[in-house]
């Protein structure tokens, strides 16, 4: 095979594979498999040494001892190498051998160490990998010279995986070692204590659930296609112990009376998952509130449905046409209607013929700023639930903000909306006063959920300046490209005593971001920071308030 059509194997069978091509006889490539197992699992062996004394020693010691009798057992096949050709594609050549053996070993060696890190316990005292390099690489590769050093959390698989270990640099898609072939890059720990002083999590940090299933890293990727037999054990003694410990590990109905293994493959593995939960509980992490809405449990959910459609996942990058379609989707789910017109008082001296909703937006908007404020804000409330908005209190009017008090405001007693532009290019404004509107007036039992999510967002974080205006949090609330942005994390003071949760900007900063063109909105919800998409998380934290 080629890298590349390596790369393109399940990746359960990845390192379980030899790199080789060509290759008549299945016995060589056994008995390479063999004498690397021998190897990796340290079998040992007794000989008489020449004073006529015993002694243990590796029954393969390692990887000259590897090629020796792997060209001693080509020989005897038939298979002899030619001596002068020590080309890497002549599959009988010490450098064509010598990289078998070090693909095999430091693949399983690179796997072994990075499930071992992978588990709760390890993700928790050193979240993160760094990515180092071993003496040997004749030919760096520029992209890995470049990332030399790198800190990233291990759940970074976008980095970890994808770009350092992309097929088009040589590499197998694999979050662990090998990083492609010859390319001698490694992963050492990095302890939580470096983590945080990094910036690289939060103080109260906790891992959440991890879903290595791609990787071929859990259970049901383990077992598929696989068997358990003891029946070609020819020791009697090693059939029993391996009976028993088959038993021990997957259950006394695990084996029929052959010794074969008589539980469907997936069946075994979703019994052997719920034992491991049970034995090591994993808290969920506050980031991953916002995934449950996404499980295949909650098919009812119209917000994942309407995702799902669109090819948008909470997980991973999205594609221009996956938002336009999502975007396009959402704002056009509800029938046309006049939605200010029905939602603004109407005083005892007005018709009912009479255009409410032109006549309770101020006179010092013009015809036309009008007709922009009632555009968008009908375009904005077609996103939202009728029997969520028939339920919000009526607004009063729509005032002239003065430019002293910024691009707008909504006033939740009064239930008036000011805004200082009707101009189109303030229609993210236009939706932010909205939102406000729909959050203040929501059902108690969503406020205290978007609450209670921004209170684990920001827990550790000591209170500061934010970099647009006022005190608050950042914690990430803001893209990296745009840090005004940390107006999401902005809290007034009153809110927490007067029944409002803390976070009342959180959905209003990151909902207005519906008015940005796909191309633009595309931006933000890309945007990754540390391994994680903070803002995309809030924002579909938030997305829930238009949704009964």
């Amino acid at each position: 095979m080629s890298t590349r059509e390596r790369a393109m194997l399940p990746a359960a069978e990845r390192v379980n594979s030899i790199f080789t091509a060509n290759v008549e006889k299945a016995q060589f490539l056994q008995r390479l498999a063999d004498m690397l197992d021998d190897f990796l699992s340290g079998k040992k062996q007794e000989i008489i040494l020449p004073d006529g004394t015993s002694t243990t020693v590796g029954v393969m010691q390692g990887k000259a001892d590897f090629i020796a009798k792997a060209r001693a057992f080509m020989a005897a096949e038939g298979m002899s190498p030619d001596a002068r050709d020590n080309h890497i594609t002549n599959i009988g050549a010490r450098l064509r051998l010598a990289l078998i053996f070090d693909t095999y070993t430091r693949s399983c060696y690179g796997q072994a160490r990075w499930e071992s890190g992978m588990t709760p316990e390890m993700l928790y005292s050193y979240p993160a990998w760094r990515f180092v390099r071993h003496p040997g690489a004749r030919m760096p590769r520029p992209l890995h010279v470049l990332h030399e050093g790198a800190v990233r959390l291990k759940t970074d698989f976008q980095f970890w995986a994808v770009e350092m270990n992309s097929p088009a640099i040589g590499g197998f898609l694999l979050p662990w070692p090998l990083y492609g072939f010859n390319s001698w890059m490694d992963i050492e720990s990095v302890s939580r204590a470096e983590c945080i002083q990094d910036g690289l999590i939060g103080p109260n940090w906790t891992p959440g659930p991890v879903d290595m299933s791609r990787f071929g890293a859990t259970m049901p990727e383990r077992l598929m296609n696989r068997s358990a037999s003891v029946q070609k054990i020819k020791d009697p003694a090693l059939a029993a112990r391996l009976r028993e410990s088959l038993k021990k590990r997957l259950g006394v109905d695990a084996l029929d009376k052959d010794g074969r293994l008589a539980i469907p493959a997936r069946e075994l593995a979703q019994r052997m998952q719920r034992q491991a939960e049970q034995e090591n509980p994993v808290e969920i992490s506050p980031l991953q509130m916002t995934l449950d809405l996404f499980e295949p449990e909650r098919k009812d959910s119209a917000m994942a449905g309407l995702m799902k459609k669109a090819g948008l996942r909470p997980r991973g990058e999205a594609t221009l046409g996956q938002v336009q379609s999502f975007l396009h989707a959402l704002k056009n789910r509800h029938p046309k209607r006049n939605w200010m017109k029905e939602k603004i008082y109407k005083n005892l001296y007005e018709r009912d013929d009479e255009d409410i909703s032109f006549k309770k937006i101020s006179s010092e908007f013009s015809d036309s700023g009008k007709a922009t404020i009632l555009k968008n804000m009908n375009e904005f409330l077609r996103m939202v639930d009728p029997e969520i908005v028939e339920k919000l209190p009526p607004l009063v009017r729509i005032s002239k903000a003065r430019k002293e008090e910024g691009r707008g405001y909504y006033e939740s007693v009064s239930h008036v909306i000011a805004y200082f532009s009707s101009d189109d290019s303030y229609k993210s404004t236009h939706f932010h006063e909205l939102i406000h509107w729909v959050h203040y007036n929501c059902d108690d039992t969503k406020k205290k959920k978007i609450g209670d999510y921004f209170q684990k967002r920001i827990k550790g974080e000591k209170i500061g300046f934010l970099k647009w205006n006022g005190q608050g949090y950042s914690d990430h609330f803001a893209p990296s490209f745009d840090k005004k942005n940390d107006y999401a994390g902005r809290i007034y003071g009153f809110e927490s005593r007067q029944g409002m949760p803390d976070g009342v900007e959180m959905p209003s900063r990151h909902l207005q971001m519906l008015a940005l063109s796909p191309e633009e909105f595309l931006r933000y919800w890309n945007d990754r920071i540390h391994g994680r998409y903070y803002w995309r998380m809030a924002f579909l934290r938030s997305l829930t308030l238009l949704f009964k």
